[in-house]
């Protein structure tokens, strides 16, 4: 964690406090900064992960923290339209800067 806040800029972490003793927003739960994933469409229609081999539904895929962008990756029209499940899921982390800020939640 050490390591990731020396990466952030000295006006993120600052605008961040900012943020913070404005008590318009809380902490979320705090999580390590992600990697980047890959899931592959299995027989069981469960998809296995290619970094760490965990098996994940498209929903629990979906609903990991610390991603920004989730691509859904399709091969057809069918799957284009939701009618079959796509072939994987490439999921893309939070830059530095995104996690910081992922961290607080609005309280309006």
């Amino acid at each position: 964690m050490k390591d990731l806040l020396k990466g952030i800029s000295k006006d993120n972490k600052r605008d961040f406090l900012a943020k913070l003793a404005s008590k318009k927003f809380t902490l979320n739960k705090p999580y390590e900064p992600a990697q980047p994933l890959n899931f592959d469409l299995q027989e069981d229609g469960l998809y296995l992960c290619k970094e760490d081999g965990r098996k994940l539904t498209s929903q629990e895929i979906e609903t990991l923290p610390g991603y920004r962008l989730a691509m859904e990756l399709v091969s057809d029209r069918l799957q284009v339209s939701g009618e079959k499940p796509p072939d994987g899921y490439y999921l893309m982390p939070f830059t530095q800067e995104e996690y910081l800020n992922s961290l607080l939640k609005d309280e309006k």
